[in-house]
């Protein structure tokens, strides 16, 4: 049996997406105890490899320093100065401002062929 191969459904395509996936791979030298303690969380965590821990681990991580980084991003923008309030008419004159720049650059762009 191909290993992946007796997976269904949802399963399925997550193993499809995880092998689909560009992997590489990345040696780390740990010492002893730390490699038992990876190794002791990924089999109480229900991982199927270590491997499969680590990635986990770093996803978490990659998602915690997005967050941090939006919840910056907020921050900076509520401390920039006096706000305003968007309404619909706001919107509307946006878009037709955009839609009008938009216009212009595709004659620019026309004109110059």
């Amino acid at each position: 049996m191909m290993i992946g191969s007796g997976l269904t459904g949802g399963c399925q395509k997550w193993y499809s997406a995880l092998m689909d996936s560009e992997m590489t791979t990345l040696n780390v030298s740990l010492p002893k105890d730390l490699r038992s303690f990876i190794e002791e969380q990924a089999r109480d965590g229900g991982f199927h490899s270590v491997s499969e821990y680590m990635r986990d681990i770093l996803r978490q991580a990659r998602k915690r320093a997005t967050q941090e980084k939006l919840e910056q991003l907020l921050i900076d923008g509520l401390e920039s100065g006096e706000g305003f309030e968007a309404t619909p008419e706001y919107w509307d004159e946006l878009k037709n401002r955009a839609l009008q720049n938009a216009k212009k650059r595709a004659a620019t762009k026309k004109d110059a062929e």
